[in-house]
């Protein structure tokens, strides 16, 4: 997509929203071109290719919210003049509208891989039998059971009314691979991912993979009592994304989170710190500015063990009283933007994954959480399905496994009694080891 097309497609949009009558609007042009690789017993089980071209546009008139979108670019013009027509019709918000002015200057994070843009379906492919040898070799009791490759060449470019005119292009990627044991009754599901802007180098994550399912064969039930749990950071950043909606804006203003009415107040201990950052240089999520069109900035979100905030976007920061925290998310043209977190993560503490395990008198060390029994932010609940390995006195003594873990999202969070300096982002939600007591743990 040239830049100059999209900016006349967006232009025209824009124009034709202002003649038809709307205060406002926004238009946002996106290009993308994706593929979707899977492997399965050494050769490719489905390859997908796409390409998407498109505009979505926003409209304000009088309070009232319309939207429109389109891949026809013939369709804009008169698709916008019917939508400002039409949205007379619907409710007015007070809270409906455009970000403010100024907009900018934002920073050019290193978002576009040449490396990855120009990677063929070839090496991808081949990339992935790699992956899946590494397991098969690790051990005869290993199988494979899926691995993919999904990667997306993003153009985008988004222009308001209010004065904004910006665009990026930037590269994605996702690698998953699973490996599991034959005798599934015995066994457990080992697993990688590999998500970011800049592709690294992937030997080595299949046999990843094969000792994370290896570790916990063979596990029986333990008696259920409260114990430690040891999340290292895979199955961290896993909780963590389990329980991130707790913390965006529209949750908190509807009451539909377990932390609604804390703010200001101690929900974990003091070593606790949770922080968001759309423009972190380096974090698989980063961007230059956010669904809106606002610039990125680092939102502490729990700061000593205090609730801090939540997270925003222009509409739900002003039901609450808030600025946006430049967290609107814009999935695709195709999408109103969304409060979602950009890159959230748990500042590292002190002590590697081995010093916390041995730290555990009585504890399990997580390999696999199935949501079973579910995790709900609303109510608080956690429960679900796990495997993972016995910690008796600091030492890994046997495999566990059919056990669930259940408590509740506050008391685990006012009981997390370590956190590792091993933050390592494989997603845009990422958290060191943690250490959480008072578990009820076995089956």
């Amino acid at each position: 997509m040239a830049d100059e097309d999209a900016g006349t497609l967006a232009g025209n949009a824009l124009e034709a929203a202002k003649e038809a009558g709307a205060g406002e609007a926004e238009a946002c042009v996106e290009r993308t071109r994706s593929s979707v690789i899977k492997v399965h017993g050494g050769k490719p089980s489905s390859v997908k290719v796409s390409e998407t071209f498109g505009i979505g546009v926003r409209v304000f008139r009088e309070g009232r919210t319309g939207f429109f979108n389109t891949c026809i670019p013939a369709r804009v013009v008169p698709g916008v003049k019917e939508l400002v027509e039409a949205v007379v019709q619907a409710d007015p918000d007070p809270c409906a509208g455009l970000p403010e002015p100024p907009f900018g200057p934002f920073e050019s994070p290193d978002i576009f891989d040449e490396r990855l843009a120009a990677l063929g379906n070839d090496e991808k492919i081949e990339t992935l039998i790699g992956l899946e040898a590494e397991v098969l070799d690790a051990d005869p009791r290993l199988v494979s059971k899926y691995f993919t490759f999904h990667d997306e060449v993003e153009d985008q470019r988004l222009v308001n009314t209010r004065g904004l005119d910006a665009s990026y292009r930037a590269t994605s990627f996702s690698v998953v691979g699973v490996a599991g044991v034959k005798d599934e009754r015995k066994g457990t599901r080992g697993f990688f991912i590999r998500h970011g802007r800049h592709l690294p180098p992937l030997a080595g994550a299949g046999r990843e993979a094969a000792e994370r399912a290896l570790q916990a064969f063979g596990g029986e039930p333990i008696p259920p009592k409260p114990r430690t749990v040891v999340f290292d950071p895979m199955l961290a950043s896993q909780f963590l994304s389990q329980i991130a909606s707790a913390f965006l804006g529209p949750r908190a203003v509807r009451g539909e989170t377990f932390l609604a009415g804390k703010e200001g107040t101690s929900i974990a201990p003091e070593t606790f710190a949770l922080v968001d950052h759309l423009g972190l240089a380096g974090a698989p999520g980063t961007l230059p500015f956010d669904g809106e069109g606002v610039a990125p900035e680092r939102t502490v979100v729990v700061e000593g063990g205090v609730l801090t905030g939540f997270l925003y976007d222009t509409y739900w920061g002003r039901r609450a009283g808030k600025a946006s925290t430049g967290n609107a998310s814009r999935p695709g043209y195709r999408d109103l933007p969304r409060v979602s977190p950009g890159n959230l993560y748990v500042e590292p503490g002190e002590g590697t994954l081995e010093e916390i395990v041995a730290s555990v008198d009585d504890g399990l060390l997580l390999l696999e959480a199935m949501n079973v029994g579910g995790v709900s932010v609303a109510s608080g609940d956690y429960s679900v399905s796990a495997s993972g390995v016995r910690i008796e006195k600091g030492k890994r003594t046997h495999p566990v496994g059919s056990v669930t873990i259940a408590g509740t999202l506050p008391e685990m969070l006012e009981n997390i009694v370590a956190i590792g300096d091993d933050l390592t982002w494989r997603f845009p939600i990422a958290c060191p080891t943690l250490a959480i007591e008072g578990l009820t743990v076995g089956g």
